[in-house]
This record gives structure tokens, sequence and C-alpha cells, in this order.
């Protein structure tokens, strides 16, 4: 009998260390056959050495105890032995496994047997690692059924403490949720990143550029460094220019300019991701211009932020403002144009133009609080345009007074012809009729009179002239040279 469960803890340790072996193998080839197997030929080992030591010095009851004994000692040498050559946190999960292993193979036994370790031991670790690969595709938002066994290896590492780092990709930022150490070399990785629909990030592991983590789930490899977060919403930039006029005079504006990266002529739609250009990610990381700065987030971890819109769309605006004169800023060169329009349309698509084979896509561009930079000129400018417009008023004003003028000349011109003629015809019919002198300049006083009437409403005549009239014609009684009162 104690030589039946003899040979039964030997198969059961040697079928062990081949499980694992192929285990090994399967994940790490030749070096992790070595590895696992080395592991378990330790555990294993003095599993049998403390069954065999116990049966010799007390028996069948000697032997359980030596037996677990030795499943302690071995689980101590055995996840001592794999912890140091798999790290993170393996040791103590390791342990864990081997002792929980051991409890389902002694509790098979007695159960029944050889026959309890084929039924129950056996089935409980595969029903045990079913449902972990089961369970590992429900817990992560995989893209596709492709991506089931890197879920599982990444509940297995996860576990173990061996995985690689774990991002989250939102609101432009690359957020570390999960620890990791993206160097590890035996059962480590694999790594996720987790974009939003908005979010695209720019992986390499600084030799080889790869994949993009698109929106989704993406795992991650070996070595691979922080990915560089592309944010597919429209954004914008906005800073300061200065420049010099033409007139050499230096000016400054603040300057806005929206982009997005090129999305092929595509747009969002509900229930999917934000279209994008493979082609214009690479090309707009690729070729982004590299800043590190003291004291913030390292390189990799920086995100993209089209730095290059700022020196070019400076360069274009100087390029611009150069070729107007300060006073032609305020003014339109043209009437039917404003400057400030014509500015900004040549701004924006030059900057297009020169954004276009960086893969991003300018829509627009703004230009605000353009002024001189010294605030004496601008007074100065405003102490001239006020000397012109009072020069201005000035000349309106003697216009209007020469025009004034010239009116009164023209109705004093015109009144002198009109009694020259009516004077002269009053002659001309005083001639035909024979009339006596005295007759005449009583005619001459009535044509007067009303030369004088109908000029009361046209232009002003000389003070006292209607009255001397009408004492003349005898309409106001006179007494001594004296006007007499009719009442």
């Amino acid at each position: 009998m104690e030589s039946i469960v003899i040979i039964e803890v030997l198969i059961a340790a040697a079928a062990t260390i081949v499980a694992g072996a192929i285990l090994g193998f399967l994940i790490h080839r030749f070096l992790g056959l070595i590895i696992i197997t080395l592991g378990l030929v330790m555990a294993c080992g003095l599993s049998v050495a403390g069954w065999a030591l116990g049966a010799q010095l007390a028996g069948a009851r000697g032997a359980w105890t030596g037996l677990v004994v030795g499943i302690l000692l071995g689980g101590l040498a055995g996840a001592g032995f794999l912890g140091k050559m798999i790290r993170g946190k393996s040791f103590r999960t390791l342990l864990i496994a081997w002792y929980a292993y051991g409890a389902l193979g002694i509790f098979g036994h007695l159960a029944a047997g050889w026959l309890g370790l084929v039924t129950i031991t056996l089935p409980a670790i595969v029903v045990l690692l079913a449902g972990m690969y089961r369970v590992a595709h429900r817990i992560l938002p995989l893209s596709d059924e492709t991506q089931r066994r890197q879920a599982f290896g990444s509940l297995l590492t996860f576990t173990l403490g061996t995985n690689y780092p774990y991002y989250v990709v939102e609101g432009g930022k690359l957020d570390k949720r999960v620890e990791g150490n993206a160097y590890g070399q035996f059962f480590a990785g694999p790594g996720i990143v987790l974009a939003r629909c908005d979010q695209v990030a720019y992986r390499t592991d600084g030799i080889r550029v790869l994949p993009l983590a698109e929106p989704g789930l993406t795992f991650t490899g070996k070595f691979e460094l922080p990915p560089k977060v592309v944010d597919l919403r429209t954004q914008l930039h906005a800073f300061q220019v200065e420049a010099l006029t033409s007139d050499g005079i230096q000016v400054q504006a603040q300057v806005f300019v929206p982009f997005q990266i090129s999305r092929g002529g595509q747009r969002p739609l509900l229930g999917s991701a934000f279209p994008f250009r493979r082609s214009a990610i690479y090309k707009a990381v690729v070729r982004e211009p590299v800043e590190p700065k003291m004291g913030t987030q390292p390189e990799q971890e920086q995100p993209w932020t089209a730095s290059l819109i700022p020196p070019v769309a400076t360069r274009a605006l100087q390029d611009i403002l150069s070729q107007y004169a300060l006073d032609e800023l305020c003014a339109p060169k043209n009437p039917a144009g404003i400057p400030r329009d014509q500015i900004i349309e040549q701004l924006a698509a030059r900057v297009k133009e020169e954004m276009m084979p960086y893969g991003v896509e300018i829509l627009g561009a703004a230009i605000d609080n353009l002024k001189a930079v010294d605030d004496r000129v601008s007074q100065r400018r405003i102490d001239t345009w006020r000397t012109e417009w009072v020069q201005q008023v000035w000349r309106e004003l003697s216009e209007g007074d020469a025009q004034r003028m010239r009116q009164i000349q023209m109705a004093r011109a015109e009144a002198e012809i009109e009694v020259v003629l009516k004077l002269g015809k009053v002659v001309e019919q005083s001639l035909e009729g024979g009339d006596s002198e005295t007759a005449l300049a009583l005619r001459f006083i009535d044509t007067l009179g009303e030369i004088v009437s109908e000029s009361g409403s046209r232009w002003p005549v000389p003070h006292g002239l209607e009255q001397a009239i009408q004492q003349l014609t005898g309409k106001i009684p006179v007494e001594d040279g004296r006007v007499v009162d009719s009442e």
C-alpha cells in the first residue's frame, strides 16, 4: 500500500514538473522552460523528500506529516527562486498558488486516491484557469476577439505583479493608473492603453515606431515608452506676436489659430470614434519639435500640442505686417476692404499651406488688440488725429462762411438787376404816357415800395427804408418832419 502511495506522489510530482515546463516553454521558450522547471523541481523535490523521510521515520502518519512539511518548505524554496527570477510581487502569489495546489492534491488523494487526483484536483485547476480566461475579456473592454489571449495574459501578470504600465488617455493627458515595469523579462506584460473616442496615442519602443493606440483598448509590449497623446478634437493656439511695420514701428497683436488633426474630409458620427488619418498622426508627431522643460513631465509623456503652429504663424504675420505702415493698419488701403480682414485671410492661407505637410488642418485665424508696443506712439497718433480733425472742422466752417458770402453776393446782384429792370420799365411807361416829373417820382416811389415788400421775405433790407417809402407815399402822416401817430 505504501509503495502505491509513493508511486502516486512521484507521478504527481513528475506531472507537475512536466506541465510547468510546457507552460514555461509556451511563454518564454527555452528560457522559460528552464526557469519553471528548476523552480518546480525544488518545490516537488522537497515535497517528495518530506514524504519519504516521514514514512521512514513514522510510517504512514509520518509520511503525511512529512508531505505537508515538504510542501511548505518546497513552496518557500520554489516560490523564492521563481520570485527572484520573475520579480514583482510574484513570490507571494506563487507561494499561495503552490499551497493551494498542494491542498487540492491532498484533498483529491484522500477523497479517492489516484482517481481523486484525476477527477478532482486536475479538473479544479482546469476550471480555475478556464474561469480566469473567461473573466479576463469581461473585465476589459476588448476591441475584438483577437485580444482575448492578451487579456488573459494581462490578468495573470497583474496577479503576479509583473505587468507593464496601465494608462488611460483622456482630456488630452496621459494618466498612469497602474504602475509597471516595461523592461520586465520573464512572465511580464502586457501593458494597457485605454483611450477615449476622441484620443489617440503614438507608441514607440525607442527603436521602432509601433502601431497607434487607437480609441478603445490597446495592449502594449516590452520596452515601450510612455505613449504620446494626440487629441482628435478641435484645438486652439493663442499667442502674442510682435512685428515691425513698413515705417519701422514695433506693433503687437494677439493671434488665435484653431486647428485639428487632418480627418481626410470625414466628420464624427454618432456611435463611432472621431475620424482621423493614421499618416497624419505619424507626420504630426514625428515632425513635432522637442523642447524638454525642467521640472515638468518627461519628454515621452508630454502630449502633442502642435507646437509648430506658433512659430509658423509668427513668421507669416511678421512678413504680412511688414508690408503695411502703422496708419494703414488702422484705415483701409482701399474703400472696398478692411486691412485687418485682409491680414487675417493672408495669415490663415499661409499657415494652412505650411502646416498641411505636417498632418495638421488649420481651420482659420484671428487677430485682436493690434497696437503699437510703445504707448507713446499711440498717444502721438491720438494727438495727430485730434489736430487733423480740428483742421478739418475749421476748413469746413471756412468753406461754409465763404459759401454763405457767395450766396449773399449773388442774391444782392439779382436784387440790383431786378430794381434796375423795374425802374427802367417805369421810366419807359412814363415816357410813353407823357407823365410829368412829379408823377414819375411818385411812380418810382410806388415801385420801390413794391420791391421792398417783396424783398422782405427773401433778403434783409436796410433798417428804416420801408418806413421812409411809406412816408413818401403818404401812408404815414408827417408834420414838421416828424411822424404823426395815426391814433
